[in-house]
């Protein structure tokens, strides 16, 4: 029976691992061309995220980090950076210290 659990446990957790992914793949598609490159370019480290330091580079973002931060969790997700509207004259991300 304990087998069992465990079994279905780890079958649940990757059914919901897999859902995740493929949600981010879906949200990837509503990002316009412009937002896609510049979500690429602001997510520095590559980790499908755009952290608030991420974000410094970039001021129109930074200014309003929080306010798209929708579950308070200190990162940009693909579907909360989708709402994110490049403004017309916007410039190209400034380049991170280097370290």
């Amino acid at each position: 029976m304990k087998v069992t659990r465990t079994i279905f446990g780890i079958a649940g957790a990757m059914a919901l691992a897999t859902g995740i992914a493929v949600a981010g793949d879906d949200d990837k598609k509503r990002l316009s061309a412009e937002q896609k490159e510049l979500f690429s370019m602001l997510d520095a480290d590559g980790d499908g995220v755009i952290s608030e330091a991420e974000a410094q580079r970039y001021p129109e973002l930074a200014q309003r980090f929080r306010d798209y931060d929708q579950n308070r969790d200190g990162v940009l997700e693909v579907a909360e950076f989708a709402r994110f509207e490049i403004p017309d004259e916007h410039h190209t991300p400034e380049e991170p210290p280097m370290q």
